[in-house]
């Protein structure tokens, strides 16, 4: 693998995200996820990938596995999260609840809420952004200048042999 490039290609990445790596024997190559064997294209393009590349797949499983995590313990958090302000209610409904909340808790009750009631979605390249934990990686993700901020599933739009701005 060649560990002359510094950053991750979006595309690479792209690529290994939608990769089955075990080598089928009527091709000789690796497999997209649905079964689909690669092109002669798409498995000389996998070939080429970085340790970082790998590295930064490895990073973006991670943290969906970490979001997953978090979907499969949210029914529970949403139900720790609302019992105290159910406690404080002769008439436990939800809308009553909200009504007691402030601001931050109404916040914290729609992204739990988010969580408990839309699907687990699945893993994609770019769909599951890196924490910001300074100032200067804020502002890369919103410039876009580490590629953070995409989100697309499988091969980018501009074609999988082209080349990386």
């Amino acid at each position: 693998m060649p560990e002359t490039d510094i950053r991750p290609r979006p595309d690479i990445v792209a690529l290994l995200s939608d990769t089955d790596f075990k080598r089928r024997r009527d091709t000789r190559a690796w497999s997209h996820r649905d079964g689909r064997p690669f092109s002669k294209e798409e498995q000389a393009f996998a070939l080429r990938a970085t340790r970082g590349e790998f590295e930064e797949l490895s990073a973006q499983l991670g943290r969906y596995t970490e979001y997953k995590h978090t979907k499969d313990e949210s029914p529970e958090a949403f139900q720790r999260f609302l019992a105290p302000f159910m406690e404080q209610l002769t008439q436990k409904k939800l809308g009553n609840a909200v009504q007691l909340m402030t601001e931050d808790e109404r916040t914290e009750f729609d992204r739990l809420l988010g969580l408990v009631i839309e699907p687990i979605l699945p893993f994609c390249a770019y769909a599951f952004r890196r924490r910001s934990t300074s100032l200067h990686d804020r502002r890369e993700e919103t410039t876009g200048s580490r590629d953070l901020t995409q989100r697309h599933c499988g091969v980018p739009k501009r074609g999988l042999l082209s080349p990386t701005t």
